[in-house]
């Protein structure tokens, strides 16, 4: 019942704006589930870059020398382009390491930026926009020490012109 809730708020936001930010602390009894914590639409071209933006200072941790696994963001693409809605993992990083890309096609195509853990960027650019890359986005950011579980959702729509 929580999670038809919070899909049903996460449609509402999404309709009643191309961009809502709000905040709200992360369930630190339940890590499994994350805390949706902004919705915003983007439009790219057919054949462009497109910047999906994924922000958090809260990922930013100073005191990190362990090069541990504690923190980790990971890309997921919600797409129905193939007739069917699935969920594809598309890249993840974790402090500790570099990124990793899951589909070949992807290779080089896309990525977030290198020191994401220094500056709390993790926007995912996608080069040479394609009609498949449309969909819902999820920016999964995960700070197992701290106990934060945060989704930062984007809407990405491609225009042929």
């Amino acid at each position: 019942m929580e999670r038809l809730a919070k899909l049903l708020l996460w449609q509402i936001l999404l309709q009643q704006s191309s961009v809502s930010s709000y905040s709200v602390p992360a369930d630190a009894s339940n890590p499994t589930s994350s805390v949706v914590v902004s919705v915003q639409n983007i439009s790219a071209v057919l054949g462009s870059q497109a910047v999906l933006p994924c922000k958090s200072h809260r990922m930013v941790w100073t005191q990190d020398r362990l090069n541990d696994r504690q923190r980790v963001v990971h890309w997921d693409l919600l797409s129905s382009y193939y007739g069917d809605s699935r969920m594809e993992r598309l890249c993840d990083m974790y402090s500790a390491g570099d990124q990793r890309v899951y589909s070949s096609y992807n290779q080089g195509r896309i990525l977030m930026p290198e020191n994401a853990f220094a500056d709390g960027n993790f926007s995912l650019v996608i080069k040479g926009v394609a009609e498949s890359d449309a969909g819902t986005y999820s920016c999964n950011l995960h700070h197992h020490y701290c106990h934060l579980y945060e989704t930062v959702k984007v809407q990405l729509v491609v225009a042929k012109r």
